[in-house]
């Protein structure tokens, strides 16, 4: 075979290799390109998943704030015209409940927990009543739970109270609320919250539970 002839041979191998090499390189570049941009969305949709969390963890934290603020100046209320001093109390209960509902205003929001939505039903828990709940006040109270410490269940940071982690009520100091009886007490309220998580849920499981706790003396 003639020397030229050969070399238009190699020389149209050459170019065939390069285009197969260049197909190759090319369709590597788009696989790695699409798991890239997988990993990036999944990043992008992790980071928004934290943020309504955070977002969720700070409305639970204000609306507790809230009702220990409003239940240190007024631990008990007019109940009507023959009011008690356990009356006065419970309805005070009630109304800090109330207020810590409406914190975050009359309208649920969606994504993201609420303070109307405490079991992310993505319903007003005041319209669907958990099983085992009598009513929607005993569920209420089982998520908004309000007791009381006496000043030795009570440490002092700066301007903050907090309370120990075994902590339980001062029948005490609540039996002195009731009777109306003077002497340093101060509001607890325990919330809890239900998120649930979709880009993180492979991760922390389909629900997140939020707390958040709110001490301050009363202001006798």
């Amino acid at each position: 075979m003639r020397p030229h002839v050969m070399e238009h041979i190699r020389n149209l191998y050459r170019r065939h290799s390069r285009h197969r090499l260049a197909r190759r390189r090319a369709g590597q570049a788009i696989v790695e390109l699409t798991l890239a941009m997988t990993f990036l969305a999944y990043l992008f949709a992790a980071a928004v998943d934290l943020g309504f969390a955070f977002k969720s963890y700070q409305t639970l934290v204000n609306a507790t704030a809230e009702a220990s603020s409003f239940l240190a100046i007024r631990p008990a209320v007019s109940c009507g015209p023959n009011t008690t001093a356990q009356c006065a109390r419970d309805e005070a209960d009630r109304t800090a409940r109330i207020r810590f509902r409406g914190e975050q205003g009359d309208r649920m929001r969606s994504f993201g927990g609420s303070t109307l939505d405490l079991n992310a039903d993505e319903r007003d828990d005041q319209t669907t009543i958990p099983p085992g709940f009598a009513n929607f006040e005993a569920f209420i109270r089982s998520r908004v739970r309000i007791m009381v410490a006496d000043a030795t269940q009570v440490t002092t940071t700066n301007s903050d109270f907090a309370v120990g982690g075994n902590f339980t009520e001062s029948a005490a100091c609540r039996d002195r609320l009731i009777a109306g009886i003077n002497g340093q007490c101060y509001i607890v309220v325990l919330t809890e919250m239900t998120y649930r998580p979709f880009a993180l849920a492979p991760v922390v499981g389909d629900t997140m539970t939020i707390r958040a706790i709110s001490v301050k003396p009363i202001v006798n």
